[in-house]
């Protein structure tokens, strides 16, 4: 914060003339691993696989470039309280174009007693699921340039050594705004929880490379499923985000395009006069089949009001005002305005 106060001394009469500078920064969080069942081991045959429609372009060309067919092992183990989830992938394709044997993605979720007695798990109990599918994976250093035809990211992704693994779409974002602020809108609700455990997912910035994600959800652990966001904010000042809903077992995404309109709600609500909501306003190109997305990302713009930050800064006498708002390029405000009652000045 910076206060500036014109003139010297007290004047009799006159308020203070006071700039705010207000810089948010992005804060750097590292998401631990998570998930959930129901009913037990049984009926989970099928790994589930995201299949998203190309559009010819170049972005649909690199991605079929990078679709390699892999031999997926899921492994779902209860033990001493804890249900360790494991899919590895294996195959020719995998080792010949990245030059490894495999690509494994874990969880460990912890269950209570009685919560493993609802799920029907029994303790020791393992069960083992293998499946043939096509997945989109690419090497640290070859992320795809969504910027040449987008003005955010396409998807999320998924990491194991330095291979990462296309997973889910960005399905919101915010311009005119931080991660910070629109995660605290979204922590309003009732039963949303900071730091849920979960996995560590990723989005590509042009800047800074892969960042991790930020995650809010309205179960911690998600035993018995839940609805689940993750954010990022890029180095342009736009924050995406993937709003889905999971399952319990095996943890995937059940919901995208009824998380998305969930989570555009809560920014669309009559008290949230700050804020624009755009629904499937931009074409991101990223259309999931199962479980559907549209491909449509809803867009939310952030309305910085003067008088309104101001008052919840300062406060105080009915003679302040802000007269001026600037955004700043990290995504902060300056704030320029007029008040006798926040001490840097008096109008005796």
């Amino acid at each position: 914060m910076i206060l500036k106060n014109r003139g010297e001394g007290k004047r009799k009469g006159v308020g203070a003339i006071l700039v705010l500078a207000v810089f948010v920064g992005t804060a750097a969080f590292a998401p631990l691993s998570a998930s959930s069942g129901v009913g037990g081991f049984s009926g989970f045959g099928e790994v589930s696989e995201f299949s998203s429609e190309g559009n010819g372009s170049t972005l649909a060309e690199w991605t079929q470039n990078h679709t390699v067919k892999v031999n997926s092992t899921t492994t779902y183990k209860y033990e001493q309280g804890v249900l360790r989830l494991n899919e590895t992938y294996t195959g020719a394709e995998l080792r010949e174009r990245f030059g490894v044997e495999r690509f494994t993605k874990e969880l460990e979720i912890p269950v209570e007693g009685r919560e493993a007695e609802t799920l029907g798990l029994e303790e020791g109990e393992e069960k083992e699921f293998v499946a043939e599918k096509e997945v989109v994976l690419t090497r640290e250093e070859e992320p795809p340039h969504w910027w040449d035809e987008y003005d955010y990211p396409q998807w999320v992704w998924l990491k194991s050594g330095e291979i990462y693994e296309q997973n889910l779409p960005i399905n919101i974002a915010w311009k005119g705004t931080t991660k910070n602020r629109a995660k605290s809108e979204i922590l309003e609700e009732e039963g949303w929880v900071d730091d849920p455990v979960e996995y560590t997912e990723y989005v590509y910035d042009r800047e800074k490379g892969w960042i991790r994600d930020d995650g809010v959800a309205d179960s911690k652990y998600g035993v018995f499923g839940r609805n689940h966001t993750l954010l990022w904010q890029l180095s342009d000042g736009n924050v995406v985000a993937n709003a889905h809903h999971d399952d319990p077992f095996p943890h995937k995404a059940d919901e995208l395009e009824e998380a998305e309109e969930r989570v555009a709600g809560f920014f669309g609500e009559p008290e949230d006069t700050e804020w624009l909501v755009h629904e499937d306003s931009y074409d991101l190109g990223n259309s999931v089949t199962t479980p559907h997305s549209n491909g449509l990302c809803t867009e939310i713009n952030y309305k910085y009001v003067p008088e309104e930050e101001w008052s919840k800064t300062f406060g105080g006498s009915e003679d302040d005002r802000a007269y001026s708002v600037q955004q700043t390029a990290d995504g902060g405000y300056i704030l320029a305005g007029f008040t006798d009652s926040y001490g840097a000045g008096d109008s005796d």
